[in-house]
């Protein structure tokens, strides 16, 4: 483990922060001398600005160094790609994704299952099913869309 760590560097930092662990108390978060050696090298990039972040944030990456070490190294690839995929993406979609994923958690627990339970058959259906439904979508006018979106939100 200790072998991995350096050669992950920043983007084992980067990807803490994206893991999107909720916030635990811990007892007073380490300064940067205080951590343990094999978290200093993994946080590397974060060494000059470490003892300047938030209590909270600094929660959060040891959280997500934590869930990182605890990752089979078939599930930190999979997480690096993730990664990588996110990137590449551009500001205003980030920003977009960001903001869906806000409204979706400010659903209750039954609105988020039920949306859950659509996507799942959504994804359960062939490959040509899910091309004919994209498709009759696009075809729809800004309109047509706009009314079917509001007709799907208020069946929620």
């Amino acid at each position: 483990m200790r072998t991995l760590l350096p050669r992950l560097g920043r983007t084992t930092s980067l990807l803490i922060v994206l893991c999107g662990v909720h916030s635990v108390a811990l007892a007073a978060t380490p300064s940067w001398s205080e951590l343990e050696p094999a978290q200093q090298d993994a946080l590397r990039s974060l060494e000059q600005r470490w003892d300047g972040l938030p209590q909270e944030r600094r929660e959060k990456v040891l959280l997500g160094l934590q869930r990182w070490q605890s990752m089979s190294d078939s599930q930190r690839q999979s997480s690096q790609q993730r990664y990588r995929q996110w990137r590449s993406l551009s500001p205003e979609r980030r920003q977009q994704i960001r903001e869906r994923y806000r409204r979706f958690k400010s659903l209750s627990p039954e609105q988020r299952q039920r949306l859950k339970q659509q996507r799942q058959r959504f994804k359960n259906l062939s490959s040509e099913r899910k091309q004919e439904l994209r498709k009759r979508f696009r075809d729809l006018s800004p309109e047509q869309r706009g009314k079917l979106k509001k007709m799907l939100r208020d069946r929620r």
